[in-house]
């Protein structure tokens, strides 16, 4: 299936994609914070309900929406409460929120463009800055909160890791990437532990624990559409999905399949964010419209 506007959705560029715990698809535009739900059940798509104070980040194990507004911290909006944490409770001014991450030991993380926040439930108790850490830098991309308990960092250049102690591990060029000032745009962990990260112009990379190993479009047997990729998703049944700005790929583990735009498939080369649900229908945010596979 494939959706674009001036039909549905609203938007004509799609940016993030989020599962929603009503079974609903939520698209967040691309450069903004307008939101379009589609309904699987009935194949229709509408708008919320109610408008957003901002860009929704992700839903949390209580059904709640984590919502970063522009230059004014983020919102935690349940069914029928909101919290508002802002400068007033610790948050730099006039910076946006990214990410949030939860680590196993019960530690919130709020990424800023301003540091690495440390939130208790009401208020920000830490922030974390480059100088004084082994943060990246001050600028927070994304982030993920590993099964081992670190927390991964991805800075405006670079990546590290924060292990559970405290301690921090940079990662840069020669260890492992293949030049200084490599931007990291995605982070995730597949079901076997294994950590992926996804660049913009470097490919992608897999770390085991021990050893990192790198995949891009030049090499043999790997169906990468380009070394500029801007998001990685493992699929429930343990799959790979990539993003890049030419198309997507999906990596088994042991054979790679890939596809660019065409008539009945991708409705845009650059995918921003990829969805896929229980029973393996896979969706595309694109710079265009949305995408859908179905195997």
């Amino acid at each position: 299936a494939v959706w674009s506007v001036p039909n549905v959705p609203s938007s004509a560029a799609l940016g993030g994609i989020l599962a929603v715990p009503d079974g609903t698809v939520w698209f967040v535009e691309e450069y903004g914070a307008q939101v379009d739900v589609f309904n699987p059940q009935d194949e229709t798509w509408s708008r919320p309900q109610e408008d957003l104070p901002g860009w929704p980040m992700f839903f949390d194990a209580q059904g709640s929406a984590w919502v970063s507004e522009w230059n004014n911290g983020f919102w935690i909006i349940g069914s029928d409460n909101q919290t508002h944490i802002s400068a007033d409770q610790g948050l730099p001014t006039d910076y946006q929120v990214r990410d949030v991450e939860f680590t196993a030991d019960g530690t919130t993380w709020i990424a800023t463009d301003l540091g690495l926040a440390v939130f208790d439930g009401q208020a920000v108790t830490q922030i974390l800055m480059a100088a004084d850490t082994g943060l990246p830098s001050d600028f927070i991309r994304t982030m993920l909160a590993a099964s081992d308990g670190s927390l991964w960092v991805s800075g405006e250049h670079g990546l590290a890791r924060r292990y559970p102690d405290g301690t921090w591990e940079q990662f840069g060029s020669g260890n492992p990437f293949s030049y200084d000032g490599i931007q990291v745009y995605d982070i995730a962990e597949d079901t076997s532990g294994v950590i992926w990260v996804v660049t913009d112009g470097d490919g992608v990379y897999r770390y085991n624990g021990e050893e990192w190993e790198q995949f891009t479009s030049g090499d043999p047997n790997v169906q990468l559409p380009s070394p500029e990729v801007n998001c990685v998703t493992v699929a429930p049944d343990g799959s790979l999905w990539f993003g890049t700005r030419d198309g997507i790929a999906r990596f088994n583990g042991s054979e790679w399949f890939s596809a660019e735009i065409s008539p009945d498939g991708l409705v845009n080369g650059n995918v921003n964010d990829i969805y896929v649900d229980a029973d393996g229908a896979a969706y595309f945010a694109t710079s265009g419209g949305v995408s859908r596979f179905r195997p």
